[in-house]
């Protein structure tokens, strides 16, 4: 039996869209280190909140 070959894969440029990959790729490392914080907290005066005040000088 002869074999079928294979249609060549489809390379998209985007997996939503322009924006859209942005603001999915944004959110999803936002979660998953908001996650991360909460399970393993830092010492006082540690935080990336604390680093960015202190960075822009609030």
């Amino acid at each position: 039996m002869p074999s079928i070959p294979a249609p060549p894969l489809a390379r998209y440029q985007y997996l939503i869209s322009r924006r859209g990959d942005f603001v999915l790729s944004v959110f999803a490392g936002s979660l998953s280190y908001y996650f991360y914080e909460r399970d393993n907290p830092r010492e006082n005066g540690k935080t990336l909140w604390c680093l960015f005040k202190r960075r822009i000088k609030v």
